[in-house]
């Protein structure tokens, strides 16, 4: 036999033994490399390209994730995970651009703050619009979509929108609505608003009492200044006068006003 008759026994035996030596090696270290080209990392079943069984440490600035064809990219968690990220400030950010100063949302782990559009969080939950208004619209396809302020520790979510259309916030004691805000800006408060009595359109009820200048009101309505205190009742029309309206303990309607003269007149009758 001639040694040319010998090359390719030689080249087969010479691919054998290496092959032999990289999967003993390959074996030594705790990889596979199968016959489909798949690379197993502490698995004799790579069942991806790359599969690695245990814990994986990237000593790398960046990690890179790209596609020459797919449109768009998937990172698959198989089973319940946890991302943690280190206990710092401004520790973790997802951006939709290239540019690092307008993330997404951005955690701040240090001090338990999650920024949208904002990469230094000053609160819990700060959201940031460069232009336009920064609404929070919470949308559900049945139910009502609420937003809970928790009060303490009792549990109980006082801010709450109802079917009306309204915004309600309740006591900590989640006994009643003590503020409710229509949608044509009418405003209740008190047992008013515990009871669903909305006020007229634009307007306001109150069903305690209502100080002006003072924290401690002893009356339905109590002004008071440091000054002298000045109380107005105007009115834009040029026929009728300002009014005040009094009620005696029957029941009986007497008004107040003043003629154009100056004159004060109490008479039965209301200011209508």
């Amino acid at each position: 036999m001639s040694h040319k008759n010998y090359f390719p026994f030689l080249t087969f035996l010479v691919g054998a033994v290496l092959a032999l030596a990289i999967s003993a090696f390959a074996t030594t270290i705790g990889t596979d490399i199968t016959t489909s080209g798949s690379l197993g990392v502490a698995t004799s079943t790579p069942s991806f390209p790359l599969s690695v069984d245990g814990a994986v440490f990237f000593d790398s600035p960046e990690i890179r994730f790209a596609s020459s064809s797919a449109p768009t990219l998937t990172l698959a968690y198989q089973a319940a995970a946890t991302s943690t990220v280190r206990d710092l400030a401004n520790a973790w950010s997802i951006a939709t651009t290239t540019t690092a100063s307008k993330p997404a949302i951005s955690v701040d782990a240090a001090n338990t703050r999650v920024g949208i559009g904002k990469i230094k969080p000053t609160q819990p939950l700060h959201v940031f619009k460069a232009q336009g208004p920064a609404n929070i619209e919470m949308e559900t396809s049945s139910g009502n979509a609420g937003l809970y302020l928790v009060a303490g520790n009792n549990g109980y979510s006082p801010f709450v929108p109802s079917t009306q259309d309204t915004i309600n916030i309740w006591s900590d004691t989640a006994s009643d609505e003590v503020f409710v805000l229509g949608t044509s800006g009418n405003l209740s408060l008190g047992s008013y608003a515990g009871s669903g009595t909305l006020a007229p359109s634009g307007g306001l009820i109150v069903s305690g009492n209502v100080g002006v200048g003072t924290s401690s009101p002893s009356s339905k309505f109590s002004v008071s200044s440091s000054a002298t205190t000045t109380v107005h009742i105007g009115s834009t029309s040029s026929t009728q006068g300002s009014c005040v309206q009094m009620y005696s303990p029957n029941g009986t309607a007497y008004r107040l006003f003043v003629a154009n003269d100056g004159t004060l007149t109490t008479e039965a009758g209301t200011c209508e």
